[in-house]
């Protein structure tokens, strides 16, 4: 083999090899992203819940409310 080849040889896995880390990194930070992106999901999913219960709390206050405010039988 000449040196010449064992020079591209040399260089293509130094480029293979570089190649493979940032792929791997890639990879790392795509996976990061998801894992943030999942607790950030489950965050929100948990404040939703939260909201609709307390509009569900709320809507009964309302409507007890409006029965009392609202219903001519009550007043007279």
């Amino acid at each position: 083999m000449s040196s010449e080849t064992l020079i591209i040889l040399w260089e293509d896995s130094d480029t293979i090899h570089c190649l493979s880390a940032a792929k791997k990194n890639e990879i790392q930070y795509l996976m990061d992203m998801l894992k943030r992106v999942e607790e950030q999901k489950c965050i929100i999913s948990a404040r939703v819940e939260l909201l609709r219960k307390e509009t569900q709390d709320f809507s009964g206050a309302a409507d007890a409310i409006e029965k009392q405010y609202c219903d001519p039988m009550i007043h007279d």
